[in-house]
């Protein structure tokens, strides 16, 4: 790209713009080279590290085209001599002469025939120049990491200490994460590789996840502008203003990135826009366009060095700002899936999840009982339906412990009913039933009906899913006993689901009555959570008393309402059932093709949903699944359009 900006004679100057350590050099090296056939009277390189001063710039490129000038006016002079001659100028490590680009602005208005490629980690903010930003190793159409070139860095530079170091299937993923760690900074990679001369890779792998730059730290005495990650770091800073300075070490408070209404809040600066786009200027953060906002992002390795010199004091008082401002974040997050706005809702957590997980984190070390309970009321459904466990068993065994010293009896019960459902979806089915039936038992001292029907539904659903009939039948006795009283849609789902018991024991008649009460009070809009439970019941039972063709519109309607409303779980779990239905009604395609969208979702959303898919591969003799598509949510889209007629028809 850089070698076709240099084909193009109106871009008179171009910037490659990065950090230390992207490969600003090597990358102006490979394009002199490549570029230099066409420029008549030559392509120059001229270092310009240490350089302090214009007159010091004019005496480097004058040094490098073997030039004599006239030392009274050495700008005019080297104009002069270099004139019409059609040429490249590569200036590299320009940042530290900055403020001498007057120099290079006066030799490209009197140079008509000449270029200039300049390497730096500062803009030179002149009217002739056009930026090319580098950032770590990235694949430039998915604008992504490009893992695969990431690994092969590594791996060259792994065996120049160890010869006999190799990639291979038992490692390849322990570099993967270390890699990725290092967000694809090819310096980075390659001091932390080089350490393979004195450490393992295991011991590698867990020390990055501590500290990136005691890691990329040259242990063999060397100094120069590569020698440990933190040098190259504290020579930006320095390059710093004062005040620019101040805001990059506030700014280490973010996790995963920042929009500029949260560093308002958080930091407290006046004139934020000017100094956060100076230090984009100056390669201290980078910024992305998402959408209609801007996000800015910091490196990780850059955030631990300004934690290093931020004071203590203030970094508390960050802290406690970042954690104020990230409750209302996750009162964003609540409200949006509250009223069915999925997609907004995972969107956000997406985005904010790096600091809403810190801010999570500091609330739980500070004990801040409060706060706990703030984030665990807004934050843990959505953790759950988004499949991030992970956050979810941090955040809800706290709020579980907060809630239990304070009564909150409502809150236990939901976190203990989250809790099931994430581990039945994690394929933890023992412990599924215990959260369950801690609800329930829990449900039971506080004389909650309610709580009690809720929890004997989940686990009879659970068991009816394992075919575990001891449990069904021990589960649905508890249930009779506790007679409760309900209406509206809990009524529906629990006729539902005694529908399902009845199919499970063979008592067909049973099952065809329940499902006439249920249909018979069947007035609710399709816009709640609840809503899902009952279509996939509706699918289910239908399937078990034959009617395929009902069973295969109400799964259809679930997968369409799942989509619309960007939820994977429930769609994963609609093309499940339509599967099922599929099989028993001999539509082997319709199998391979609903089995094989759920085949290519993220398994972070349902392991459970894709061992499910993987058991029907297995069970079906002819199985031929289809080509594993690249994009599930589109696939499962276009599944859905080939049956719109029949869903219209509900």
């Amino acid at each position: 790209e850089i070698v076709q900006r240099l084909g193009n004679s109106s871009q008179r100057l171009i910037t490659i713009l990065g950090f230390g350590g992207m490969g600003k050099t090597t990358l102006a090296q490979v394009c002199a080279a490549d570029a230099q056939p066409n420029y008549a009277d030559g392509a120059f390189w001229v270092p310009c590290e240490g350089l302090q001063s214009q007159d010091q710039l004019v005496a480097a490129i004058s040094t490098e085209l073997e030039l004599t000038i006239d030392p009274t006016n050495p700008i005019e002079g080297l104009c002069a001599r270099i004139d019409e001659q059609h040429m490249l100028l590569v200036l590299d490590c320009f940042e530290g002469l900055v403020s001498a680009a007057d120099a290079v602005d006066d030799l490209l208005r009197n140079c008509k025939n000449l270029q200039v490629l300049a390497t730096s980690r500062i803009l030179l903010n002149s009217p002739f120049e056009y930026e090319f930003e580098l950032r770590g190793m990235i694949d430039p159409k998915a604008k992504r990491p490009n893992l695969k070139d990431a690994i092969e860095l590594f791996r060259n530079a792994g065996q120049q200490v160890r010869p006999g170091f190799v990639i291979n299937k038992g490692n390849q993923r322990m570099v993967s994460e270390l890699v990725r760690t290092l967000e694809c900074v090819p310096l980075a990679i390659i001091l932390v590789a080089s350490r393979l001369r004195h450490r393992t890779l295991e011991e590698l792998s867990e020390q990055v996840k501590t500290s990136v730059l005691e890691t990329a730290r040259r242990v063999d005495g060397k100094v120069d502008r590569h020698a440990n990650l933190w040098h190259v770091i504290d020579m930006s800073f320095g390059l710093l203003a004062e005040d620019e300075q101040e805001v990059l070490t506030k700014l280490s408070v973010f996790a995963g990135g920042f929009d500029m209404a949260a560093a308002e809040a958080v930091l407290g600066v006046d004139d934020l826009v000017v100094k956060v786009a100076r230090l984009r200027d100056n390669s201290m953060v980078s910024a992305d366009q998402h959408a209609k906002m801007t996000r800015y992002r910091q490196l990780d390795s850059v955030r631990e060095y300004a934690r290093e010199v931020v004071d203590v004091e203030l970094w508390r008082e960050l802290q406690t700002n970042h954690s104020t401002y990230f409750v209302t974040v996750a009162e964003r997050v609540w409200n949006h899936f509250d009223k069915s706005e999925w997609k907004h809702s995972s969107a956000l957590l997406a985005a904010e999840g790096a600091n809403l997980r810190q801010a999570v984190n500091v609330a739980i070390e500070g004990k801040d009982d409060e706060r706990i309970l703030q984030f665990g009321r807004t934050l843990c459904r959505p953790l759950a339906e988004s499949g991030l466990a992970a956050d979810l068993e941090i955040l809800s065994g706290a709020t579980l412990e907060v809630s239990r010293k304070t009564n909150l009896y409502s809150l236990q019960l939901d976190i203990l009913g989250l809790l099931g459902i994430t581990r039945k979806r994690q394929g933890l089915f023992d412990d599924a039933y215990n959260a369950w039936e801690r609800k329930r038992i829990l449900s039971l001292e506080i004389k909650d009906v309610f709580g009690q029907a809720d929890s004997i539904g989940d686990i009879l659903g659970l068991a009816l899913e394992q075919r575990n009939s001891s449990k069904v039948k021990k589960y649905i006795d508890i249930y009779n006993k506790l007679n409760p009283r309900l209406d509206g849609l809990t009524f529906i789902e629990h006729q539902l689901l005694m529908a399902r018991c009845a199919l499970f024991l063979n008592d067909i008649p049973l099952a065809i009555k329940l499902l006439e009460n249920a249909r018979s009070n069947l007035q609710f809009s399709i816009l709640s959570m609840d809503s899902f439970f009952l279509l996939g019941s509706l699918s289910v039972v239908y399937r078990g008393i034959g009617d395929h063709s009902q069973s295969l519109l109400y799964s259809r309607k679930m997968l369409a309402l799942a989509l619309e409303r960007g939820f994977p779980p429930f769609a994963g779990q609609a093309l499940i059932e339509a599967a099922r239905t599929e099989h028993l009604a001999g539509n082997l395609d319709g199998v391979c093709h609903a089995v094989s969208i759920v085949l290519a979702m993220p398994k972070a959303v349902s392991s459970g949903l894709y061992r499910d898919a993987q058991s029907m591969t297995k069970n079906l003799p002819k199985f031929e699944p289809k080509e594993a598509p690249k994009n599930w949510f589109v696939a499962a889209q276009s599944y859905l359009d080939q049956h719109h007629s029949k869903i219209s028809e509900m």
